[in-house]
C-alpha cells in the first residue's frame, strides 16, 4: 500500500469521524429543543366573553382539562356533570379528566357542573359546588377556536377542496406563531412591589350581584325542555331575581328554539331565540310574578318534525308583605 493510498483511508475515516459526530450533536441539539419547548413553550389559552357578560374556556380540540379541588384533608373527589348529559370529552378517557373532543352539529357552549368530595381532618365529608362553568364557544374567527369531528382536526391542518392556498397560509401563521413561542424560552419573573403606606381601609359594603344563569333548551322526546347548567333532568321553572340574565343555549342543531314572553319583562329589545341575535334576557329592576312569584312564557320547538309550544315559568322572589310568615303593617 503506498503512500496515496494511506492518506485517502485515514481521510475517509476522518469524514466518517466528523458526520458520526454531526448526527450525534444534531440529535442531542432536537432533543435539548424538545424538552425547553415542553418546559417554557407558554399555552395559548382564550377566554371568550359572551354577549350576556359571563366568560367562557375555549380550548382546542384535543386539548387535555383537568380538574383539582383545594384539599383540606386527606382526598378529594371531583365529580362532572354534564348539562343534558351532552359530554364534550373523548369517551375513552376516564373522568373527570376531559380531552376536549366537540361535536360538529354540538351547541356552542358547552354547560356543566360540578362538585368536589373532600374528607376533612375530622372524618367527615365536605362537598363543594364549582359556579356555573362552561367550554366554548365554536368561534372560527377565534385563535384556537376551531373545532374538529371528534376533537380530530386543527387550525392550519384543514384543507377543503379550492382552499389549498388559504390553508398553507394559515399552516404558515400557525407555524410562525410556534417558532415565536418556541423562541420565548425564559419565563418572566415579576414581583409585586412591598406596601409602602398602612393598612388599607375599610371596604365599602358591596350590594349581592346580579347573576347569569345558564339553561340548555333541547328536544327531550316529542317536547321542548329546559335544562339548567349541569343537571341531566330537564326543569320547568328557573329562579331568578330581578336584574339577573337568564341566557338560553341552543341544544338542538337542527331545530332551535324560540321564547315568547312579555316584551315588558327583559331590558333587550328583542326575545330570546336561536336563530336571532339575542339569547338573553335580563329581567328588569322591580319586575314581580303572580300570586306565587311566577312570570309565563313560551318555549317554541320542532320536535320530531312537530311544532310544540310548551308553558315554562320564571320564578322570582314575592315582594316582602307577601312572602309566607311575614306579615305587612
Amino acid at each position: 500500500m503506498n503512500s496515496s493510498d494511506r492518506v485517502s483511508e485515514n481521510t475517509k475515516g476522518r469524514f466518517g469521524a466528523v458526520i458520526g459526530i454531526c448526527f450525534c450533536c444534531l440529535f442531542l441539539g432536537f432533543l435539548l429543543g424538545v424538552a425547553l419547548d415542553a418546559k417554557y413553550r407558554p399555552n395559548r389559552i382564550l377566554l371568550y366573553i359572551n354577549s350576556d357578560g359571563k366568560v367562557s374556556l375555549s380550548p382546542k380540540p384535543r386539548d387535555i382539562i383537568n380538574f383539582e379541588a383545594f384539599n383540606e384533608g386527606k382526598d378529594t373527589k371531583v365529580e362532572v356533570n354534564y348539562t343534558a348529559n351532552v359530554t364534550p370529552c373523548d369517551p375513552k378517557v376516564p373522568p373527570p379528566t376531559c380531552v376536549y373532543a366537540p361535536f360538529d352539529n354540538g351547541p356552542d357552549l358547552y354547560l356543566f357542573g360540578c362538585d368536589s368530595k373532600i374528607a376533612t381532618k375530622d372524618g367527615h365529608e365536605k362537598v363543594t359546588n364549582c359556579y356555573d362553568p362552561q367550554y366554548g364557544p365554536k368561534c372560527s374567527k377565534c385563535p384556537g377556536g376551531q373545532t374538529g369531528k371528534g376533537g380530530q382536526t386543527g387550525k392550519g391542518w384543514q384543507m377543503e377542496k379550492g382552499h389549498l392556498l388559504l390553508s398553507l397560509l394559515n399552516l404558515g401563521e400557525e407555524v410562525g406563531e410556534d417558532l415565536e413561542e418556541l423562541l420565548r424560552i425564559s419565563p418572566v419573573k415579576r414581583v409585586l412591589p412591598e406596601n409602602q403606606g398602612g393598612p388599607p381601609g375599610p371596604s365599602p359594603p358591596l350590594a349581592q350581584p346580579s347573576s347569569v344563569i345558564e339553561v340548555a333548551a333541547r328536544c327531550d322526546g316529542n317536547a321542548p325542555a329546559v335544562y339548567p347548567s349541569g343537571s341531566s333532568t330537564s326543569t320547568t321553572t328557573i329562579p331568578a331575581r330581578p336584574l339577573d340574565t337568564i341566557t338560553w343555549n341552543n341544544y338542538d342543531h337542527d331545530n332551535g328554539y324560540k321564547i315568547a314572553m312579555n316584551p315588558n319583562l327583559c331590558t333587550q329589545s328583542e326575545l330570546p331565540s336561536s336563530s336571532g341575535k339575542n339569547h338573553s334576557c335580563t329581567i328588569k329592576d322591580g319586575t314581580t310574578g303572580d300570586v306565587t312569584g311566577n312570570v309565563h312564557y313560551t318555549l317554541t320547538m320542532t320536535c320530531n318534525t312537530v311544532k310544540i309550544d310548551k308553558d315554562e315559568t320564571i320564578s322570582l322572589p314575592l315582594p316582602l308583605g307577601q312572602q309566607p310568615g311575614v306579615t305587612s303593617r
